[in-house]
């Protein structure tokens, strides 16, 4: 009994040493974490409000037509024709879509999805950020404008798109000048309104701050990296898992490497709940935000853990190093398609699940043998 007693209250103090140890170590790091960073981190987390904030989409141009000699659009949703409604702001042009004035609201407007002139017939492309245009009176017909369908989301991530409204043209007007020859004007919605001028040039119009109706670039200005937080947060999540399970694999300590495992595993199903920030479900986020979080806090606390069972500074930078890699593997994709130089979303996922993948057996396959070694 007496030698029972005394097993158990040194296996009592050794368990108590450890997560003595342990939560030394996470305060010391928590203390010059705030400390030396707080003030540094202060202007990017106010960087970070700002853009988690709601931002304004600019006004959306959803109805052209062509009226006595003028051009008109108008930014409310009109109707189509057998069904007229009010429309909101409009701007009015006398030079064939080269100047564009603001006018007073329509009592009516009526969306024409396809317009025709001397023989020359245009019509939208439903669904799409396109135009198609006949010269045999609509008998055939091919492309005269549009966006590449893949780079749709870029833009409408860029121009902030309601979710339930789909960045597409909306109307079309022809007018004849009196050079013989005729503009083209094409209501897009957010993204504005694109007028051909009569030399063939296809030109892009926005809605700028004071409501007035003005030449813009073709595509808006979108920085490497920007407009993929929700990407950037699932790299840093999954190196973050790779970093736990580095660890693991590297530890020799047996009670280190059974806590580890289990740290492993919460962070696994941490990562995989994550991926719901991808995901426009409100219920899917929610999950996709508590994954996110645990990964990151199971993360801190097998560093910890790691850092009080002499695992030793090279196995650590092993972990860190495999972690780092598995981050830029999945980021890398979503870079080139924020760059525009991967055409696909789609493609750009499928590249970082398996360059993620790629690199994280990779990385702790070299991590698990260096500890055999």
């Amino acid at each position: 009994m007496a030698w029972s007693q005394v097993g158990l209250e040194t296996r009592t103090r050794t368990n108590h040493g450890i997560f003595t140890r342990v939560y030394s170590t996470m305060s010391g790091v928590l203390r010059r974490f705030f400390r030396l960073r707080l003030a540094a981190l202060a202007p990017l987390a106010v960087i970070a409000l700002a853009g988690c904030g709601p931002s304004a989409p600019p006004e959306a141009v959803n109805s052209v037509e062509e009226r006595d000699g003028t051009l008109i659009a108008f930014a409310g949703y009109g109707a189509y024709p057998s069904d007229p409604r009010p429309a909101e702001d409009g701007w009015v042009s006398h030079d064939g879509g080269r100047t564009w004035t603001a006018t007073v609201s329509e009592p009516e407007v009526v969306v024409h999805t396809s317009a025709c002139v001397s023989g020359y017939c245009y019509r939208v492309v439903p669904g799409r950020l396109a135009v198609e245009q006949s010269a045999d009176g609509g008998s055939t017909f091919r492309p005269a404008w549009s966006i590449p369908p893949e780079r749709v989301e870029l833009l409408e991530r860029a121009l902030d798109t309601a979710r339930d409204e789909s960045l597409r043209s909306r109307a079309v007007a022809v007018q004849k000048r009196p050079s013989g020859r005729h503009v083209v004007a094409v209501a897009n919605g957010s993204y504005g309104l694109t007028v051909r001028d009569e030399t063939g040039v296809w030109r892009r119009y926005t809605v700028d701050g004071d409501g007035e109706l003005r030449e813009s670039a073709a595509m808006p200005s979108i920085q490497p990296g920007e407009l993929i937080g929700q990407e950037s947060a699932a790299a840093v999540l999954a190196g973050l898992w790779a970093l736990t399970v580095g660890f693991f694999l590297a530890a020799a300590d047996r009670r280190a490497r059974k806590t580890l495992g289990v740290l492993a595993g919460i962070g696994t199903a941490g990562a995989v709940f994550s991926l719901g920030i991808l995901t426009d479900e409100p219920l899917l986020a929610l999950l996709g935000v508590l994954g996110t979080l645990t990964g990151a806090v199971v993360a801190l606390v097998a560093w910890a853990v790691a850092a009080t069972s002499k695992l030793g500074g090279p196995a650590i930078t092993r972990a860190v190093s495999s972690g780092l890699a598995v981050s830029i593997a999945v980021l890398a994709p979503f870079w080139l398609w924020s760059a525009g130089w991967l055409a696909s979303y789609g493609g750009a996922a499928v590249a970082a699940v398996v360059l993620g993948l790629a690199a994280a057996v990779t990385g702790l396959t070299y991590v698990r043998r260096r500890r055999a070694g």
